[in-house]
């Protein structure tokens, strides 16, 4: 996986919401699309592929603000709380 691929996954789930024509649409889309956003951000921040720092670290950052925000969604909850002490193997 490279950065161009996260993108341009990016970039077709944008055009996916775009492109919706009811409100279940751009719901189930939006959905999609926040989804991605925190796997992006995990991506970015776990395997380093961006040289700049500071978009590093926001995008870690960004991580631990959707894990906790999504604590309240049925769908985005996320199973398995990497920043538990118990995993902290998976901090990084």
């Amino acid at each position: 996986m490279t950065f161009d691929d996260i993108s341009k996954s990016r970039k077709l789930l944008e055009s996916v919401v775009a492109k919706t024509k009811t409100e279940e649409q751009r719901a189930r889309a939006e959905l999609l699309l926040r989804a991605f956003e925190y796997y992006e951000a995990s991506a970015v921040s776990y395997l380093g592929l961006v040289k700049n720092k500071e978009y590093y670290e926001n995008m870690n950052k960004k991580r631990y603000e959707m894990v906790n925000e999504f604590q309240k969604d049925p769908v985005l909850v996320h199973p398995l709380r990497f920043d538990e002490k118990r995993f902290d193997a998976l901090k990084w």
